[in-house]
């Protein structure tokens, strides 16, 4: 996404709770970030609940080859995972 730390970021998308949903988790995120992805999201998907948990740095599951691990990070949500607020984009 235009501005944000390339590694710093992963867009998760799925149906939680009979809802098309998209998250996405920001390491260690400026402000300027959550709007800047809510920008971008909103450009491609409609009537989707768009969320951005607060994720400390680290706070991304990986891969070995430092790809996210999507399905675990979306798994994680569902299940009331991860600690911290969350912004509505």
């Amino acid at each position: 996404m235009r501005g944000i730390a390339e590694r710093g970021v992963a867009v998760l998308l799925g149906i939680r709770d009979g809802v098309p949903t998209a998250v996405v988790a920001l390491e260690a995120a400026k402000r300027e970030w959550y709007d800047i992805a809510g920008a971008v999201l909103r450009e491609s998907l409609t009537d989707t609940e768009l969320t951005a948990p607060t994720v400390s740095r680290g706070g991304i599951a990986v891969t070995s080859s430092g790809k996210p691990r999507r399905r675990v990070m979306w798994t994680a949500l569902c299940e009331g995972t991860p600690s911290g607020d969350a912004v509505a984009l």
